[in-house]
């Protein structure tokens, strides 16, 4: 008998366990339970297979995540979101120009060597004149010449003390250690507001330098010996007063806008002579004039429409791009994986009507983008399908807009609140925030020195109807058209019938469509990733779950052919074994 041995039909299986098959038969029994396995594991493929299209899904909702996340972010200067400084308020960034000039013959110093100036919000667009007499000192008081190593023991003890900070000194220390001694006063949260240094004139002749940290007249340094002549003996102070005083302090002067009166400040550094302003004075210079413009930075403004229209039209190319069916063999966008689903064409439909929408307010004087150049463009004007319905800004007609019409463009782009009460001041809004032509009326019910209840549009006595929560001054509509609508309201009594009319700009509306979409809790893109997610975990577990199944029925099958084979190898040496013995009995030799 002849016995060939397939070694491709040699299987070790999850335990170890090897086995041949067809070694008996000749029948590739490792390949037929392959393959019943392989037909059944059909659906398992079908599965893995809507698991990588799902996962390319959430890939681009991710990304288009990514991009509205980014509108989001670029319409946020211009939607009106309320600070108490303005600083918010891109429409209101100023910028500062500083220019000199004297009544005599002599040249003056450039601006910038005499003052720098920062500019918040806050600041008034006006103009401002300044003339700088003094700078702001620090005080600093320098010892006698001291002989010696700066290691040598100078032989002196005792205390003293400086600005109210007691030093104590042994005889053993060396003026090295002196300096030291003084500057651990000036730590912590109660420092002396003095620092100590050396300046070694040679290797045998050095001087202590007390400098105040500090300028003006305020931080002048104090210093008295308590026990001992420690300061008297090193040259600080004679008879009690400072010996050695190497710059007095003094404070920064200056002639403001031609007033009489001389403003004196403590610090080089002064922010509290106009709001908003901040004056860095670095130099003095009597008889020369330093005029300040403050002015809006206009650039800002525009600068953040332009940052809007390139950040929707790159959300806007790719959605265009995910919608694309019938795409050419040649085109290398390829089609969208998201094409065809409900959710990127609700996407669509949001940020279109956002976008294309106009301000919703009584007689705006700029209602549609289009008016400041801002407009839309088909495939037809660019021959791109993926530039379909993107923006393209006229830069002419945009700044002509911007210099001319300031309040007018902030006003289609933002949220604005106009209260018939000063008591009542924007805090916030959302998306559900909407305009009302008749406006609305807020009332408040005031009682021992604070707001007990309030409402709009209901009771005059500003009882508490459910459209108004009260968080101490703040009050938050949670019910009606004012929906989200947040106030701070500084009165001191009850109020009934405030006005409130609100202007609803194109920067708003977009901004609340792009938050919508992305939310956390209910926004569809979120809700989309998490739909998709979801459905990839339950199939990774339908998948196991048949897997395991497969697995079993691969060694049932395999324990099933290897007892027929093994019962058809008996047989067969069964057959061999009678038809040796026919042939010994009748002398018939096969071979």
């Amino acid at each position: 008998m002849q016995t060939s041995l397939n070694l491709d039909s040699l299987t070790v299986d999850a335990s170890g366990r090897v086995s041949f098959s067809g070694l008996g038969t000749g029948i590739d029994l490792q390949g037929a339970v392959d393959g019943i396995i392989r037909a059944k594991r059909i659906p398992i493929d079908r599965i893995e297979q809507r698991i990588a299209e799902q996962e390319l899904k959430i890939a681009a909702f991710e990304d288009l995540s990514s991009l509205t996340r980014a509108l989001r972010d670029a319409v946020d200067q211009l939607r009106g979101v309320a600070s108490f400084d303005g600083s918010r308020d891109i429409f209101e960034t100023k910028q500062a120009f500083a220019t000199t000039s004297r009544t005599d013959s002599q040249a003056p110093a450039g601006a910038a060597e005499l003052i720098g100036v920062s500019v918040s919000n806050a600041a008034q667009a006006t103009s401002h004149t300044i003339e700088v007499l003094q700078l702001a000192t620090a005080h600093k008081i320098a010892s006698d010449s001291i002989g010696g190593a700066l290691t040598d023991a100078q032989g002196l003890s005792g205390s003293f003390e400086i600005n109210g900070h007691a030093v104590t000194v042994d005889a053993a220390d060396s003026l090295l250690t002196i300096r030291d001694r003084i500057n651990a006063a000036n730590s912590g949260a109660d420092a002396s507001g003095v620092t100590a240094s050396i300046v070694s004139i040679s290797a045998s002749e050095h001087v202590l330098i007390l400098t105040a940290a500090e300028t003006g007249t305020d931080a002048a340094i104090t210093a008295a010996d308590t026990a001992g002549s420690v300061l008297e003996t090193l040259g600080v102070l004679d008879g009690g007063s400072f010996k050695n005083e190497l710059q007095a302090a003094q404070n920064a002067e200056l002639e403001v806008d031609g007033l009489a009166s001389t403003i004196e400040r403590q610090s080089n550094t002064i922010d509290d002579i106009f709001t908003g302003v901040t004056l860095s004075l670095f130099k003095a210079e009597v008889g020369t004039s330093i005029e300040i413009d403050v002015d809006r930075d206009l650039n800002q403004a525009k600068q953040a429409i332009v940052d809007m229209v390139d950040a929707y039209n790159a959300l806007r190319t790719f959605i265009n791009q995910q919608a694309l069916t019938d795409v050419p063999e040649d085109d290398e966008s390829g089609a969208g994986i998201l094409a065809g689903t409900s959710a990127l064409s609700a996407i669509r439909t949001r940020l279109s009507a956002a976008i294309g929408s106009a301000v919703d307010a009584a007689a705006p004087p700029l209602r549609v983008l289009a008016e400041i150049g801002i407009t839309f463009q088909g495939a037809g004007r660019t021959g791109d399908r993926l530039s379909t319905n993107t923006l393209t800004i006229d830069e002419t007609k945009l700044d002509e807009a911007l210099l001319n019409q300031t309040d007018a463009v902030r006003g289609l782009f933002a949220f604005e609140l106009s209260s018939s009460s000063p008591d009542a001041v924007l805090v916030g809004f959302d998306g559900n925030t909407s305009y009302n032509a008749a406006g609305y009326t807020l009332n408040v019910a005031y009682a021992g020195g604070a707001i007990v209840s309030a409402n709009v549009d209901g009771p005059a006595d500003g009882s508490d109807d459910g459209s108004v929560v009260v968080s101490g001054k703040v009050l938050k509509v949670v019910a009606g058209g004012a929906e989200g609508l947040q106030l701070l309201y500084t009165g001191s009594a009850a109020a009934s019938g405030i006005r409130l009319d609100l202007s609803v700009g194109v920067g708003a509306k977009l901004y609340g469509a792009a938050d919508a979409l992305i939310d956390r809790s209910s926004g569809l893109i979120t809700n989309e990733i998490g739909a998709l997610e979801g459905q990839n975990e339950l199939g990774q577990e339908r998948i196991e779950r048949m897997q395991e199944r497969l697995d079993r029925e691969r060694e049932r099958l395999l324990e099933r052919f290897v007892a027929m084979e093994t019962a058809l190898t008996a047989m067969n040496r069964l057959l061999d074994s009678l038809r040796q013995q026919i042939d010994s009995a009748f002398n018939n030799d096969r071979r």
